[in-house]
C-alpha cells in the first residue's frame, strides 16, 4: 500500500524530512517469502483498495497519455522510458508550414514498477553495463534520472517523479 500511495502522489509533492532538501514520496519495498505465500495477492489487494482512476489527473488524460502507469521493472533504461512519450512541439512550425513535429519528452510523473521475482532483479543488476542500479539510486534520492545516448530518440531525461 505504501508503494502505491507514493506512486499515486501528485507530482511536486515533497516531504520535509529535516535533512537538506525535501524529497518525493518515491518508495521502495520488497515482499519476501516462499512461493505461494501471498506476495502477488498483496499487490492485487493494494490495487483494489487504492485503484488508479483517470479522473484524478484529467489534464494528463487529455493529452492521451495516462499520468500513472504500472509496469514490470526491467532495465534502467526501461525504468526511465516509462516516464517518456511523444508530444507535439507547438514551439516549432512544421516543414513548409505543416504540422509541428512530434518530439520525445517526459509525459508522466507517476509509476509503480514491479519485479515479481527477485532473481530477475539480481540478474539485471549484475549485467555488464547495466544502468538499473545507478538509476534506482537516483530515483530513491529524488534527483534527476536519465540516460544520455547517441540520438535524441534514445536520450531520456526525467525529473519531478514518484
Amino acid at each position: 500500500m505504501l508503494a502505491r500511495v507514493g506512486a499515486l502522489t501528485r507530482k511536486g509533492t515533497c516531504v520535509d524530512i529535516g535533512m537538506l532538501t525535501p524529497v518525493t514520496l518515491s518508495f521502495f519495498t520488497a515482499l519476501v517469502g516462499v512461493s505461494g505465500r501471498g506476495k502477488s495477492t498483496a499487490i492485487g489487494l493494494a490495487r483494489t483498495f487504492l485503484p488508479y482512476t483517470g479522473e484524478r489527473w484529467l489534464v494528463a488524460e487529455s493529452r492521451g497519455e495516462p499520468e500513472f502507469v504500472e509496469r514490470d521493472l526491467g532495465t534502467g533504461e526501461g525504468l526511465i522510458e516509462v516516464f517518456m512519450g511523444g508530444v507535439v512541439d507547438r514551439s516549432v512550425i512544421g516543414a513548409k508550414g505543416g504540422r509541428p513535429p512530434r518530439v520525445r519528452r517526459q509525459v508522466r510523473h507517476n509509476a509503480l514498477l514491479l519485479a515479481d521475482e527477485g532473481g530477475s532483479l539480481v540478474t539485471e543488476l549484475s549485467r555488464q553495463g547495466a544502468k538499473l542500479g545507478p538509476i534506482v539510486r537516483s530515483t530513491w534520492n529524488s534527483t534527476r534520472a536519465g540516460t544520455q545516448n547517441a540520438t535524441a530518440d534514445t536520450t531520456r531525461d526525467v525529473s519531478d517523479f514518484s
